[in-house]
């Protein structure tokens, strides 16, 4: 649980950080006496003249018409007034817009109590800092003034001045000008304080190869010098998540403007994980805590090389369109050039994906453009035929298909893909990037030239034949040795020949 402090205790240290404190407060009439119903009282670290446009905004969307009980009043205040306001708070009143609006009592600061957490947050603030947020009724409901303050939120008058003011109820009347459609109303005379405390971490990045995390943070730099970023590595479990270890961020590094960043190393994780995150401030403690999904903190290359890569080759927003407006092939018999080809290509697809690969034909969208080309104007850098990840083996692979028998540059395209990709997906992703050729051609002679880091796995038809023959005997794994040149297994044995694959002398 966290620990409660007092308004006092929590301005003793934040105060100095705020330009301006806001005062809205709807009130109404008893007795010929303006009485306050509710108010809301908020600091802020803007000025007060950038502050309040969002209050405008729903004045003049919905304007709270006269000829019923309730009025309202806001005032926005340079924070070098807040000691003039605390002394009318503690004698019982506001003043506010010429009227001077009776609170019932004398009210103490010290009686506002709560822990700092994520709450309902500031009243028309872009940001969305950890707050102090207070209420209390200043009245009883027990006497009559109580009674008639708390109740009138729900009477005819009431509801017939909010329906010509375009309100459903008094709550919603409550979420356009209080910001505070999640606050409780519940009592008489409410007075509720929100203190934002800027100090929070906004986002964090997983990087899996360099083993670290790096904590992105905006705070205040006063509040960043006294606090320390603290975090968890936990696992999903029901019905808790199960700790896998500590995260060593240390101080804060300084805030240059409002943010900064600090890392941790982190041993091992999961996209499944989560990252637990804590900011501790040395008097307030636990000001900020917040899960990141690691998943939506890897690089997107680390959760599906595949589909990233693809996007390299057809662009998401085609892909969309092409599964879900497609249109039929051309009719015309006389264009069957490529079908035996893209056959093949649909076969040995197949014969991937039950080596356990995610595979995809690419089809017309085969070529690799460079990225840093200008629109309309980028070099094409190669084509392929099949893109294929496999998630076990963190490998992709790169493939052409070819019904004869490979040329020279049929391999240089392929090296010319990898050069161009590779060493992202090392860097991002932490994976290895395969080269192969599927030919029907009967049989293949090896090339000395692609070897080492230009290896490419060539298999012709007897090695396909091969392959299949090792899916059916469950030999999966001889195919990743083939694919990184390292044909012998644990069985000792090359159940392939090596006839089709280039760098072999056959």
């Amino acid at each position: 649980m966290s620990v409660q402090l007092k308004l006092p205790e929590v301005l003793a240290i934040v105060l100095d950080l705020y330009l301006s404190v806001e005062v809205r407060t709807l009130f109404t009439e008893v007795s010929g006496v303006p009485h306050n119903v509710f108010t809301v009282i908020q600091f802020s670290t803007l000025p007060a003249s950038d502050c309040g446009i969002s209050l405008r905004e729903s004045l003049a969307r919905k304007p709270l018409r006269n000829g019923g009980p309730l009025s309202f009043s806001w005032q926005r205040l340079d924070i070098d007034r807040w000691p003039s306001l605390a002394d009318q708070l503690s004698a019982g009143r506001l003043q506010s817009e010429g009227v001077q609006v009776e609170i019932g009592r004398e009210v103490e600061l010290g009686q506002f109590m709560n822990s700092i957490s994520s709450g309902p947050g500031q009243i028309g603030e872009p940001t969305s800092y950890p707050v102090f947020e207070a209420s209390q009724a200043m009245l009883h409901a027990t006497n009559e003034l109580g009674r008639t303050l708390e109740n009138i939120r729900y009477s005819g008058e009431v509801l017939r001045q909010l329906q010509r003011s375009g309100f459903h109820d008094f709550e919603e009347l409550a979420a356009e000008y209080f910001g505070a459609a999640r606050r409780s109303f519940s009592g008489a005379s409410l007075i509720a304080f929100v203190a934002p405390v800027p100090l929070m971490v906004e986002r964090v990045e997983v990087f899996p190869v360099e083993k670290k995390v790096r904590a992105h943070v905006r705070a205040h730099p006063i509040l960043a010098a006294c606090s320390r970023v603290m975090g968890d590595v936990q696992r999903v479990e029901w019905p808790q998540p199960v700790n896998k270890g500590a995260l060593d961020f240390g101080p804060i590094p300084p805030v240059l403007g409002e943010r900064t960043c600090t890392e941790a190393a982190i041993d091992e994780v999961s996209v499944d994980d989560t990252v637990q995150m804590r900011i501790v401030h040395d008097d307030l403690g636990i000001v900020h805590s917040q899960p990141f999904a690691v998943r939506r903190a890897v690089p997107p290359l680390y959760v599906n090389p595949l589909f990233e890569t693809l996007n390299r080759f057809c662009p998401s927003a085609d892909l969309r369109t092409m599964v879900t407006e497609p249109t039929a092939p051309p009719k015309d018999k006389g264009k069957n050039e490529g079908k035996v080809q893209r056959q093949f290509e649909q076969h040995i697809q197949w014969l991937l994906t039950c080596f356990g690969f995610a595979a995809v034909q690419l089809g017309a969208n085969e070529y690799l453009y460079d990225a840093d080309g200008e629109e309309g104007s980028k070099r094409r850098l190669g084509s392929l035929d099949l893109l294929a990840f496999h998630q076990a083996e963190q490998m992709l692979l790169l493939a052409s298909c070819t019904m004869t028998p490979p040329k020279e540059e049929d391999l240089a395209n392929l090296i010319t893909l990898k050069v161009a990709l590779a060493e992202e997906l090392r860097k991002k992703a932490g994976i290895d990037v395969a080269l192969a050729i599927f030919t029907n051609a009967d049989r293949c002679v090896a090339s000395p030239h692609y070897s080492g880091q230009d290896f490419v796995a060539v298999f012709d038809k007897p090695g396909v034949a091969r392959l299949v023959d090792a899916l059916a005997s469950g030999d999966e794994r001889w195919l990743f040795g083939l694919l990184r040149d390292q044909p012998q297994g644990a069985s000792g044995g090359d159940p392939f020949g090596r006839s089709y694959a280039i760098g072999d002398s056959g």
